[in-house]
């Protein structure tokens, strides 16, 4: 298999090193531009090949991956002439699949996909449309593979990936509370991380029709945590969470990416 990047930057960085990690026997081909990070990944794989010109990318490869920025996308994707064997996948933000193909042809199979840099440690979700075979397989194994039946469920599930900050400011202010009370800061941190990560293989160990049930499992009546849970939702905090969402979605356009 010959995958070809079209822009290294700091997604397609961290596909490329999950794959090449992953699947030694493949050979992965990447654009000059990004040069510290083609380069770097370019030493670190010896399946791993920075070439001197996209053109050359797309020459070598069969499978294409499109990295670059949105504003960069079109002049670059219509300086380069594809032939029918590529099957063409789009990280790109703002452009459809449907107006990618247009800028592809001959090449006539061309998908979009958004996983996040936690690919890099084979975690976190990969959505697909559509899911051709040969993408699935390009990145099984590099995480939880999403098939999707429209760029509509692309837009909605992307707004709803836009907690990752969120995330790790929640993550944050509970190590620094911690911090604050006199526990040392490695031994919060280390405590704090290991909790979010049992409570999140707690979630994904369960049925989908288990996880309403899962607050209050995780409580017990008069309890610490049900005390900061209730807080929590008297302060309206998961209304303003739902609400940030709302807004998000009215703003961003049918093809943006916003897992970024």
């Amino acid at each position: 298999m010959k995958i070809g990047f079209i822009g290294v930057g700091t997604l397609s960085a961290a596909v490329v090193s999950a794959m090449a990690h992953k699947y030694p026997e493949r050979t992965i081909y990447l654009s000059p531009r990004s040069e510290d990070k083609a380069s770097e990944l370019a030493e670190k794989f010896p399946h791993v090949h920075r070439l001197e010109s996209n053109q050359e990318v797309i020459d070598a490869s069969d499978i294409v991956m499109l990295g670059m920025l949105p504003p960069q996308a079109e002049a670059v994707i219509t300086s380069l002439a594809f032939n029918e064997r590529h099957t063409v996948v789009s990280f790109v933000a703002g452009i459809s699949a449907h107006d990618i193909g247009d800028m592809v042809r001959p090449a006539h199979k061309v998908c979009r996909v958004t996983p996040i840099t936690t690919i890099e440690l084979f975690a976190g979700p990969i959505t697909i449309f559509p899911a051709f075979d040969e993408v699935v397989q390009v990145f099984a194994g590099l995480g939880e593979i999403i098939s999707v039946s429209s760029e509509q469920d692309m837009k909605l599930l992307g707004c709803s990936s836009a907690i990752l900050s969120t995330y790790f400011e929640f993550q944050n202010t509970v190590i620094r509370w911690a911090t604050a009370q006199g526990v040392e800061n490695e031994t919060a941190s280390t405590y704090i991380r290991n909790l979010l990560s049992g409570l999140s293989a707690v979630g994904l160990s369960k049925a989908n029709s288990e996880l309403e049930s899962l607050p209050a499992k995780h409580q017990t009546p008069g309890g610490l945590n049900e005390r900061v849970r209730n807080g929590l939702m008297a302060a309206g905090w998961f209304d303003e969470l739902s609400a940030q969402l709302d807004i998000l979605n009215t703003k961003v356009n049918l093809t943006d990416q916003v897992n970024d």
